[in-house]
């Protein structure tokens, strides 16, 4: 998936000392599927 530019420069930002959230972001659709996914959104506008 593609980052957005917003994204991109976050990710540069955040590289060296929160590796864990950047691996995260650039797999997530690997790593979640879409119900998983929308259950966080869904917990998340609460």
């Amino acid at each position: 998936m593609e980052c957005s530019a917003r994204e991109q420069k976050l990710l540069r930002l955040a590289d060296k000392s929160r590796k864990l959230f950047v691996f995260l972001r650039e797999h997530r659709h690997e790593l979640f599927d879409d119900a998983f996914q929308a259950e966080w959104e869904s917990i998340a506008a609460l």
